[in-house]
This record gives C-alpha cells, sequence and structure tokens, in this order.
C-alpha cells in the first residue's frame, strides 16, 4: 500500500532513486573515459572513481530488498583496458 501510494504520487523508495543514481554515474563514469587523454593522472583519477562507484554499489547492495535488484561492482582494470 505504501510502495503503491509512492509510486503514484511521483515518488519511489529510496533503494530504487539510489539504483538510478548509480546507473547515471556509472554512465557518466564510461562516457568522461571515452572523452579524456590517457595520462597516469587520469588514469589515477579514474580508478579511484571507479572505487567510489563500487563502495556506493556495496551500500545499494547492502540496502536492496532483493538480490534479483544486486549491481554488481565495477571491474576498473577492464573498463581501461576496453578502451585501450
Amino acid at each position: 500500500m505504501a510502495h503503491h501510494l509512492l509510486r503514484v504520487n511521483g515518488f519511489a523508495p529510496a533503494w530504487i532513486e539510489e539504483s538510478k543514481e548509480i546507473d547515471a554515474a556509472i554512465h557518466r563514469f564510461r562516457v568522461d573515459l571515452r572523452k579524456t587523454r590517457r595520462t597516469s593522472a587520469a588514469i589515477d583519477e579514474f580508478r579511484s572513481r571507479g572505487a567510489e562507484l563500487n563502495r556506493r554499489i556495496l551500500t545499494y547492495n547492502l540496502k536492496s530488498p532483493s538480490l534479483q535488484v544486486h549491481k554488481l561492482p565495477l571491474n576498473i582494470e577492464t573498463e581501461l583496458k576496453r578502451l585501450g
């Protein structure tokens, strides 16, 4: 009933909102990674951003009500290698 009232009034449970924010952050991370020159400082920055995203994902997984909605952490090295 509570979820229905929230949905009807344009709101969602906090874990759903957090999921959307994480998805947007992952998208921004990948777009920024494609646009950035591959300097050692930039790579260090992306490793730091990726680690922060993984912390957010792990926290989200603790809050979410079901294993079906859990998110996999980013493999930062794979993300960096994918773009050369």
